[in-house]
């Protein structure tokens, strides 16, 4: 399951994203059903997590803020 969650309910994307692992940010993003804007159990996402921590990369912030945000035609 790829929204399964951890203790802290981090899913795998939100651990992927805050440790700026983003080979792994990106093929998460490409199955389908992923929740990109879950919350974990303080609330933050997986945008949040990224942006929030030092050990990101500029790359991983750009991913998830395109899969994150709607798409409008």
């Amino acid at each position: 399951d790829v929204n399964a969650v951890n203790g802290c309910r981090n899913t795998a994307l939100m651990c992927a994203a805050e440790n700026g692992h983003t080979d792994i940010v990106d093929a998460l993003l490409d199955k389908n059903g992923i929740k990109v804007n879950a919350g974990n159990q303080y609330g933050h996402t997986a945008l949040m997590l990224v942006a929030g921590m030092g050990n990101y990369s500029a790359t991983a912030v750009k991913t998830v803020v395109l899969k994150s945000a709607p798409t409008f035609y």
